[in-house]
């Protein structure tokens, strides 16, 4: 579990000099956390956390999530739902497809399930029933499904990438191309779709459409196409024993920017990219279990794994946990929950930063020396706030800060007159202990340009 102590201490070595522009201030704070999740992690913590584990009725090959609802396609024993609280997952509906539910996917109104030998079939979940909506028969056998609002494409296995619309009731299939290999994972950017294509003259793959015909605009050979994911102008590409790849495309060209050779065989990847810092990847790498990697577009750099039972073999996350379908063909397969500790400020964990300034002021052993480190921690957590106001601890900020500013009152007694500052508003008293570390050239404190307003949304 994240420390704060340790957290405080990385925030006062990482602000002992003087930041004198925002970006400085930003970048500070970013370092802080990266120095302390080093210093967990030669500490020996967990950087990959299971939160929570539920057994499948099937064989557990796909998962996807609505926001409500997380959907597990379960192979011969068709798609089940469940919740997850952060402990526990709660089963609350299963269904019986057709087919063999190789992969799920789903919009604001349907869940489609790529159902093997059964083709595409489209469901409604109320909170404990799936309701069948529609079927096609797609010729060959239906691996992976996705979506871009107007087509939802079929990866088809020997049948190529196959397009369709759904009105309701009926799927009409509008087109088709059959790729040389085996079509088993797509996505798109919102101009090309792209074709993870598995098999003997493996490929990721490139096209266009047009509402009729699929056009192929590239191709690039790496080894064993498994599953394919879209963000951020990346394409990123399971490609089995040789990993995962993250590519550009030009229109014509592939270009691979980074490949990192995972310790197993990679069969699908999701990227999450709110964090404004890093792109953390999700790797089910079969029996090496979950991988978490950071990526800048040209470095992987491992942020740990966790080794589960099974095969792991598709990952989605919904932005607070990441899931992971565990498949275990002779005994129960699992869905699984995970939290990674570059994360926690984004997750469950929102208030640790709060506890380590508070332990930080509670804790310095020289106020001179020490308050303007913590001021200047405090301005930078408040210049994050005025990046991405959405993102950190807005409902907290307002408790914590004049306890904060309170704290660092006590704290400066032993150099000026603290009760000179009052603490009615967070924003003056925030100024004229800033201005006072200033004139008394405690830290290395500098007064920034642009001071939070007083109308900054979280007052």
């Amino acid at each position: 579990m994240l420390d704060p102590v340790v957290l405080a201490k990385s925030l006062m070595n990482q602000l002992s000099a003087p930041l004198q522009t925002e970006a400085e201030v930003v970048d500070g704070w970013t370092a802080a956390f990266r120095e302390y999740f080093g210093m967990a992690e030669t500490l020996g913590g967990p950087t990959v956390i299971e939160q929570g584990v539920h057994s499948t009725p099937g064989n557990a090959k796909g998962v996807w999530g609505d926001g409500t609802y997380i959907y597990v396609a379960n192979g011969g024993s068709g798609i089940s739902a469940y919740t997850f609280n952060g402990s526990t997952f709660t089963e609350k509906g299963t269904h019986s497809t057709p087919g063999y539910a190789n992969g799920i996917w789903c919009d604001r109104n349907y869940i489609y399930v790529a159902d093997g030998d059964a083709g595409i079939v489209a469901y409604t979940f109320n909170g404990t029933t799936f309701t069948q909506k529609g079927i096609f028969n797609t010729p060959g056998t239906a691996i992976g499904v996705w979506g871009d609002g107007t087509y939802i494409y079929v990866a088809d296995g020997d049948s190529g990438i196959r397009a369709y619309t759904f009105n309701g009731t009926t799927f009409t299939e509008k087109g088709h191309f059959d790729t040389p290999a085996s079509a088993s994972g797509v996505c798109g950017d919102g101009t090309y779709i792209y074709v993870a294509d598995q098999g003997s003259g493996s490929r990721l793959r490139a096209y266009t459409f047009d509402g009729t015909t699929f056009t192929e605009k590239g191709i690039f050979a790496r080894g064993d196409a498994w599953g394919v994911f879209c963000e951020g102008g990346y394409i990123y590409l399971a490609a089995g024993g040789a990993g995962v790849g993250v590519y550009t495309f030009d229109g014509t060209n592939f270009t691979e920017r980074v490949l990192i050779n995972t310790p197993g065989d990679a069969r699908s990847v999701w990227v999450d990219r709110r964090h404004p810092q890093e792109t953390n990847v999700y790797v089910a790498d079969e029996y090496s279990g979950i991988r978490v990697y950071t990526v800048d577009g040209t470095t992987f750099v491992e942020r740990g794994a966790f080794d589960t039972p099974g095969r792991a073999w598709s990952v989605w996350g919904d932005g607070n946990y990441v899931y992971l379908a565990d498949n275990l063909p002779s005994t129960p397969s699992s869905i699984r929950a995970y939290i990674v500790r570059n994360n926690y400020i984004l997750t469950a964990y929102q208030n640790y930063p709060l506890q380590a300034f508070k332990i930080a002021l509670e804790n310095i052993s020289h106020p001179g020396e020490a308050a303007g480190k913590i001021m200047q921690a405090v301005q930078s957590f408040w210049f994050r706030l005025r990046a991405d106001p959405s993102m950190y601890f807005t409902d907290s900020i307002d408790i914590f800060y004049p306890a904060a500013i309170s704290k660092l009152q006590e704290n400066l007694t032993a150099v000026f007159d603290a009760n000179t500052v009052s603490t009615s508003s967070p924003y003056d008293a925030y100024l004229a202990l800033a201005q006072k570390i200033h004139e008394a050239n405690l830290g290395g404190f500098m007064s920034l340009p642009g001071s939070p307003p007083k109308n900054y949304p979280i007052f």
